[in-house]
């Protein structure tokens, strides 16, 4: 188009410049070479203007496809992640002392290792879980540290992750793996924030509903037993946690304790862990590209909002 432009504007010096000529023979008075000098100006500002604009133009398409260019070279080179061995625990309840004072409550093991099966590797991969509970219009979430790996190199598996979640003392996660409805079961959502060597960022997100082994009935009454222990503790043993409360620390306080916690132990069955399994939904599963923004705010909110590794705000938290 710009070649169009040159020959239209050539053209029509010429056509000006015979035409001043011609007018300048009948004319004495007329200034041909002023004339044509201020026409000349004229059309050559004129043709910067459009030399300008045509540039500016033509600048923008190149940046268009110099963007396209690279994003088509981020996602050819984009690493691919899955997950696989998952497996989660309930942990044998037990009598603990902490900080924020004593409490009886099973801890939760979740464990799996990060497949890159593409390629590219991965860089800067942050693996986060929480387990969440419907409570009518309301969730509550139980967080874990989150874990980070540096790097997962083309077409190799991780080392087995493990992820703890601990702070349920009112064994909510037990009631809600008693429940007889799908809906009311806790799940477990798991995010994997990663990179490519170019910058790129992405996000694998899955989904599960936490449920007992349904071909075992005896799994059914541990967790019952389990259950009913945990929230009959702060009762039945009020008077041992009281003394433990009012004795200086020490020999004898540890001596104490350690009573208390055998005492608790020996009202539990069952071994020293319980297997639940893992239901995958289908519909919550997401592999999408994000912006550095959106990575930046899932790898630095959720570390800390985990950093607990319990109910939150001092037991739930809601949302």
């Amino acid at each position: 188009m710009h070649r169009y432009i040159l020959i239209v504007v050539s053209l029509a010096l010429i056509v000006v410049f015979v035409g001043c000529l011609v007018y300048s023979f009948f004319n004495a008075d007329f200034s041909f070479v002023d004339t044509i000098s201020a026409i000349s100006s004229f059309f050559v500002a004129t043709l910067t203007v459009i030399t300008v604009y045509t540039t500016s133009r033509q600048m923008d398409f190149m940046k268009q496809q110099l963007d396209q260019m690279r994003d088509e070279q981020r996602m050819s080179e984009q690493p691919v992640l899955d997950v696989i061995d998952l497996k989660f625990e309930i942990e044998r309840p037990c009598f603990y002392h902490s900080p924020e004072g004593y409490s009886f409550q099973s801890r939760y093991f979740f464990t799996l290792k990060i497949n890159n099966v593409s390629s590219y590797p991965a860089i800067f991969s942050d693996v986060s879980a929480e387990l969440i509970i419907n409570q009518g219009k309301t969730e509550l979430v139980l967080g874990a540290v989150s874990r980070r790996l540096n790097v997962i190199a083309a077409n190799t598996t991780s080392d087995m992750i493990n992820i703890i979640f601990a702070g349920d003392t009112s064994g909510r996660i037990l009631s809600a793996l008693r429940s007889l409805t799908t809906s009311s079961l806790p799940k477990l959502k798991l995010v994997v924030t990663y990179k490519s060597l170019s910058g790129a960022s992405y996000a694998l997100e899955h989904m599960y509903l936490l449920d007992i082994r349904e071909d075992s009935d005896e799994q059914g009454t541990i967790l019952k037993n389990w259950h009913t222990t945990i929230t009959a503790a702060p009762v039945e043993e009020k008077e041992a946690i009281e003394i433990l409360r009012k004795i200086p620390s020490g020999e004898k306080q540890d001596e104490l304790f350690e009573l208390a916690k055998k005492a608790f132990d020996a009202k539990l069955s069952g071994g020293t862990s319980l297997g639940v399994a893992m239901i995958e939904v289908p519909q919550k599963f997401a592999l999408k590209s994000i912006t550095d923004e959106q990575f930046n705010e899932i790898t630095e909110v959720l570390p800390g909002r985990h950093l607990r590794a319990g109910y939150l705000e001092g037991g739930d938290e809601q949302r």
